[in-house]
């Protein structure tokens, strides 16, 4: 491979990013002007940050030496949370009457979908590391003290169940919404999705791996980030913007 061949490759890849970041920030702008968006995302992050940051760690300290706990909670929640802002994605354009003018751009159809799936991943991910420091802070007001309660291998699993979470989920919803013209039809059929391919996946690593330990779980989030990255660049490959709302 020639040098001009490289150098039109990294050109290439960083038009792509620029392209993607500016989906990216067009959905953070559009999510602060329009209110029942953020009303809506706001809503669901305050449960998340409430019940996962102070709720649960100030009623059951036993929750961080709880593998299970720890990894249904720390994946559902957040899977929940980007299944709501990946859903709105296209389906959202749809109803708000933004799709045509959104998919007339240059954009290509990749810097289109990872900008919006890159955005739904970010903020599910955001909110959830948000959610786990609330859940330290209580703790240590709470009991007084962190190492006594909390394991480090506690922290590392929610961080990674939060962010496979982000990832499988919004690899699902992002494809999903450009099949639904309402945003409620998207989000309950990426919930349903998400959360069953989830279940399937850790009910085939708790057999393979004989259990629910701390190493089992970190298997598991081995076997759901696989999952989640092989979803994404199926998405990927499988999105174009002639085929958005295409009941085939």
């Amino acid at each position: 491979m020639t040098t001009a061949n490289l150098q039109a490759m990294a050109a290439g890849a960083q038009s792509a990013l620029s392209d993607a970041w500016i989906v990216f920030r067009k959905e953070l702008i559009e999510l602060a002007g329009d209110r029942r968006t953020f009303r809506g995302a706001l809503g669901q992050t305050a449960v998340l940050i409430l019940f996962l940051g102070i709720y649960l760690p100030s009623s059951n300290s036993s929750m961080w030496n709880d593998p299970t706990m720890m990894a249904v909670v720390f994946f559902l929640f957040p899977s929940l949370l980007a299944a709501t802002v990946a859903a709105d994605s296209f389906a959202g354009e749809r109803e708000r009457a933004t799709l045509e003018t959104l998919l007339a751009t240059p954009l290509s159809d990749a810097s289109l979908f990872f900008g919006k799936a890159g955005w739904a991943i970010f903020y599910s991910f955001s909110v959830s590391a948000v959610a786990l420091l609330a859940g330290l802070i209580t703790t240590m007001v709470r009991y007084g003290s962190l190492d006594r309660y909390v394991p480090w291998s506690a922290v590392a699993v929610a961080t990674g169940d939060a962010f496979v979470a982000a990832v499988f989920t919004s690899a699902v919803a992002v494809l999903i919404s450009t099949k639904f013209p309402l945003v409620r039809a998207a989000e309950q059929a990426s919930r349903v999705v998400s959360i069953l391919a989830g279940a399937v996946l850790i009910g085939i690593a708790h057999v393979l791996t004989g259990g629910f330990g701390w190493p089992a779980v970190l298997a598991i989030q081995a076997v759901l980030l696989l999952g989640g990255v092989a979803c994404i660049r199926l998405s990927a490959a499988r999105f174009r913007r002639g085929r958005i709302f295409d009941p085939r």
